[in-house]
């Protein structure tokens, strides 16, 4: 009796793990962006079609820190994703970034910029339903930028 019910509660907490529904538990810690798009694919987002950049072709622009980054299709939009080294670099990223990419944003019309982040690691969103709803299935905070601020 006792194999059989720790046998239904590693099956129960399995499926709390891989359910959709579920979300994480706390905001995920990754190391890389492989290991967030991970996080975001167990939390039940697709994001199987992750792509990593390549580091040679990621541009640094001015005090705006590299990170560990890729890019792929969540909620039916391309979102990209950053891991940083250190929350001063994601706290970095996330003071500049804003503006910048409402500069570079202009041309396409881009009005609001949307992502959400955790500890160290940032994922852009386009829509406004995507940002609210992955924080929460990851337990993590979403933000929007007005580019009229800017």
């Amino acid at each position: 009796m006792t194999k059989l019910w720790a046998a239904i509660l590693t099956v129960a907490a399995t499926l709390a793990v891989i359910s959709p529904s579920a979300g994480a538990a706390s905001p995920p810690k990754p190391a890389t962006a492989a290991e967030l798009a991970q996080a975001v694919q167990s939390a039940g987002w697709g994001c199987d079609d992750f792509e990593a950049n390549d580091p040679a072709n990621t541009l640094s622009i001015g005090n705006i820190p590299k990170g560990d980054a890729g890019h792929y299709t969540i909620d039916g939009e391309r979102s990209e994703v950053t891991v940083y080294r250190t929350k001063a670099d994601l706290a970095a990223a996330t003071a500049a970034g804003p503006t910048l990419a409402c500069s570079l944003g202009k041309s396409t019309g881009t009005t609001v910029i949307r992502w959400v982040s955790g500890s160290k690691w940032v994922i852009s969103t386009k829509s406004s339903a995507t940002a609210p709803k992955l924080a929460k299935a990851l337990h993590a905070k979403a933000h929007a930028y007005n580019c009229k601020r800017s």
